[in-house]
């Protein structure tokens, strides 16, 4: 629509966005560790300039944030890299500004909140044993969220499949036998 209404073609932002900033994640102490920082507004800015000291930009407009967003994120990838992701969350969130931590699979699996929703649900897996699976991201009362069995093992349902599709037992047989299937 943009193109239609403004002759302006869509460009990839990547975290950015044109409508706010700063916007992006921020490489923090540790390996590999990131926080997604969003300003949405002046009130926000005025808090992250605050947070990070860099009180001499607290009265940059929307514009000025945009144009200068490289030296912006500079800035605060300084601040961020000395700090844990966990304490620039904690820290940016008590003053008002949207952050979180980007998650790894394994701090989901640590996640308080997660465990006590019962999200992951610990099954038996033939190959790879007791193995967390995750459930569904909501509840409905009545309705069981979680998953009907572990992950099948490859090859484990062909000949279903192949009999509903209208296969013989035995063409299925005489494909298990030339090693078409397994």
């Amino acid at each position: 629509m943009d193109f239609q209404a403004n002759d302006v073609s869509a460009s990839r932002l990547g975290n950015r966005s044109r409508h706010a900033a700063p916007q992006g994640c921020y490489l923090c102490a540790g390996d590999d560790r990131w926080c997604a920082i969003a300003v949405d507004n002046d009130a926000q800015w005025r808090a992250l300039c605050k947070e990070i000291d860099f009180a001499h930009k607290a009265t940059a407009t929307l514009q000025d944030r945009l144009d200068q967003h490289d030296e912006i994120d500079a800035v605060i990838t300084q601040w961020t890299q000395s700090r844990s992701a966990q304490t620039v969350m904690q820290s940016l969130q008590s003053a008002g500004v949207p952050a979180g931590i980007v998650q790894r699979s394994s701090d989901l699996l640590a996640d308080k909140q997660y465990d006590h929703r019962g999200f992951y649900q610990y099954l038996d897996h033939e190959a790879m044993g007791h193995i967390p699976y995750a459930g569904h991201q909501y509840k409905i009362r009545g309705y069981d969220n979680g998953p009907r069995g572990p992950a099948p093992m490859l090859g484990q349902h062909s000949f279903e499949v192949l009999a509903e599709l209208g296969l013989t037992d035995e063409e299925i047989a005489q494909a298990y036998a030339t090693r078409v299937i397994n």
